[in-house]
């Protein structure tokens, strides 16, 4: 075999490993964005408006039967109303907690629920105006089964926060107005269901 012919031949190896190697690798992420409205109900207010800014890096293109990594996911909330009320009410000058927002993939052959657990750090509480909630964390690993095209949906979303008085100490909220699934009387929950009309969907991807 000639040099020129064994040359050819390592080229062409050397860009059939390349291909491979971009086709395995991660997709790029797109910046998958949603705003939507809910309705929360509080203790001492009962239900009151908040809008919820969602933002989560999510790739183009996820491959089946592969697990997928987590994804960084991030929200502010906006709190209406009469919220900023209820949390000077109880004498919070901070907050923080754990946001759990219900999402849902609906793939090719597959509905999967997921649960997807975003921290809220302690933040301060404004004296006045709208309550400002910030949070981030990652989705949880999923594997799809079939190629095709998958839509991620943002369904309802619960807070299970503690509010902390001026010296830093855990408010508990008397039993009469307290909201708690966990068992802890410093924490309260706000569950919110998202208002009708509004189109859910986070992001699209194509699944290969």
């Amino acid at each position: 075999m000639s040099h020129k012919s064994r040359t050819l031949i390592r080229g062409l190896a050397l860009a059939g490993v390349s291909s491979v190697a971009i086709a395995g690798a991660a997709a790029p992420a797109q910046a998958a964005s949603k705003t939507l409205n809910y309705s929360c109900t509080y203790p001492y207010v009962d239900v009151q408006p908040l809008s919820a800014a969602i933002e989560a890096a999510i790739p183009d293109t996820i491959a089946s039967g592969t697990a997928s990594p987590a994804y960084d996911i991030s929200a502010v909330a906006t709190a209406g109303g009469d919220t900023s009320v209820a949390v000077a009410t109880i004498g919070a000058k901070t907050i923080e907690g754990v946001t759990n927002a219900k999402s849902t993939v609906n793939a090719t052959g597959q509905t999967v629920p997921l649960d997807v657990p975003i921290t809220v750090p302690q933040q301060a509480v404004a004296p006045s105006g709208d309550l400002i909630i910030n949070a981030a964390g990652s989705t949880p690993s999923i594997t799809l089964t079939s190629p095709g095209p998958a839509t991620i949906t943002v369904d309802s979303i619960a807070l299970n926060l503690t509010a902390r008085n001026s010296s830093g100490t855990a408010i508990t909220l008397p039993p009469v107005v307290a909201q708690d699934s966990d068992g802890d009387p410093s924490t309260f929950d706000v569950p919110c269901t998202t208002d009708a009309g509004q189109d859910t969907t986070l992001a699209s991807v194509n699944v290969t």
